[in-house]
């Protein structure tokens, strides 16, 4: 995605905007604050920014985990805002052993760059991903 932030100098809302071109078309594409992307951003795409092999609907995980398609901004406690990743169906004993090699041990699932959230009864993870400036 940091290439997709050098062409468009926008981040992308979804993962999609990374492997299909962007439109103006505001119902399906916005930037991560919302934004509808303008008609000289769109000439300016030069995707796919990801390889072939995660350009389709679900985007796996090794983890038996699922990628969701929408990113988000999240602020971290050092108050910097990033471009987050939002992760479906990893358990908490994998979301433990991820977290320690990403922020360290022991897991933490509350802070550092892996947080794991509970919300409706559904758990989910939230990687802040890169920080957006």
């Amino acid at each position: 995605s940091e290439q997709f932030l050098a062409d468009i100098h926008r981040y992308p809302g979804k993962y999609s905007d990374l492997t299909k071109a962007i439109t103006t078309a505001v119902a399906t594409h916005k930037d991560i604050l919302g934004n509808a992307y303008t008609a000289t951003m769109v000439t300016k795409w030069k995707g796919p920014y990801v390889t072939a092999d995660t350009q389709n609907a679900v985007f796996p995980t090794g983890f038996g985990g699922v990628i969701n398609n929408v990113f988000m901004q999240v602020t971290n406690t050092n108050a910097v805002p990033y471009l987050t990743v939002v992760i479906t169906g990893i358990s908490g004993p994998d979301f433990d052993k991820i977290d320690e090699q990403i922020d360290g041990a022991p897991a933490n699932r509350t802070a550092g760059l892996l947080r794991w959230v509970s919300a409706g009864g559904i758990d989910s993870t939230k990687f802040l991903a890169i920080p957006i400036q």
